[in-house]
């Protein structure tokens, strides 16, 4: 009975050690494209990948030559964040391509606008065909060893899905590795990050900050709640940060980074949810 309580244990021990070595193996990268003054946003962790919104349709194309570059081939998940064309509509020639096995969206409009911006015959029967999930705050998936956690809105906004509105129904994401947290804000506004924040304090802390709304300035109260080591403007050269969006972010301890050609263009960061590092296809920090 002894021998049969050690051999137990013995695998109890094995298994969780085989676990252990799972979870450390893990590494998840995340990549901030050169996209214009829009977000694209591809996420990799242990074979599985996910991408978020994209830009105009030119643009989703764009990031379908990106993703094969990088040997991604099918997609896990296509997250739209909110139904505005700068970010969805793009969508469709991603679906098509890239086949993902879910579509995760804030609410229904986010469909209709993929939709209503496919071109072609095959495009629009991607958008058809996607299976779509709406989410809400508290929702988790995984990616890999990584896990992906609905923070907000917390209200969706009804409304014109072409008003500034609607950006307060951005889907505010926290991606998280081990120790390592990234916070993917969309176009959310203020009210929308307070409230977060109010209803859930610590939730806005994170390594990683996407900068609300490209090159907007983050208000300072918000800016230490998620006290960042890095901060990502994803804009073009037309449209860069205004210097005092830089200065605060550094005032703070961060290193801004900027997605545009002209400054650091697309950025990488790699963890194993300890370490962090970046790369950079331009200027480095």
């Amino acid at each position: 009975m002894r021998t049969r309580k050690l051999a137990c244990a013995l695998m109890l021990l094995a298994t969780a050690a085989v676990f252990a070595l799972s979870a450390a193996a893990s590494e998840l990268r995340v990549h901030f494209m050169d996209i214009d003054r829009n977000d694209g946003i591809l996420i990799e962790c242990d074979g599985e990948a996910a991408f978020i919104d994209s830009g105009t349709h030119d643009y989703g194309v764009k990031a379908v030559g990106y993703m094969k570059s990088a040997g991604v081939e099918k997609l896990t998940y296509y997250i739209g964040t909110h139904a505005h064309r700068d970010h969805v509509g793009g969508g469709a020639p991603i679906l098509l391509a890239m086949e993902p096995e879910a579509v995760l969206v804030p609410h229904a409009g986010v469909r209709r606008q993929i939709k209503k911006r496919a071109i072609g015959e095959k495009e629009k029967a991607a958008a058809n065909a996607a299976v779509y999930t709406i989410v809400s705050p508290g929702d988790e998936v995984a990616l890999g060893g990584a896990r992906l956690l609905v923070l907000g809105p917390l209200v969706i906004t009804e409304g014109n899905n072409s008003s500034d509105l609607e950006n307060e129904n951005s889907l505010v994401l926290r991606l998280t590795l081990g120790n390592v947290r990234f916070l993917l804000t969309a176009d959310s506004m203020a009210t929308s990050l307070r409230a977060i924040e109010e209803a859930s304090p610590g939730a806005l802390r994170c390594d990683v900050l996407k900068n609300p709304h490209h090159n907007s300035r983050m208000e300072d109260d918000l800016f230490s709640a998620c006290s960042p080591r890095y901060v990502i403007f994803s804009t073009s050269d037309k449209y860069q940060p205004p210097e005092a969006a830089l200065e605060a972010a550094r005032a703070m301890g961060a290193t801004p980074l900027i997605t545009s050609g002209s400054q650091n263009g697309t950025v990488v960061f790699t963890t194993d949810g300890e370490t962090l590092t970046l790369s950079t296809a331009n200027l480095k920090p």
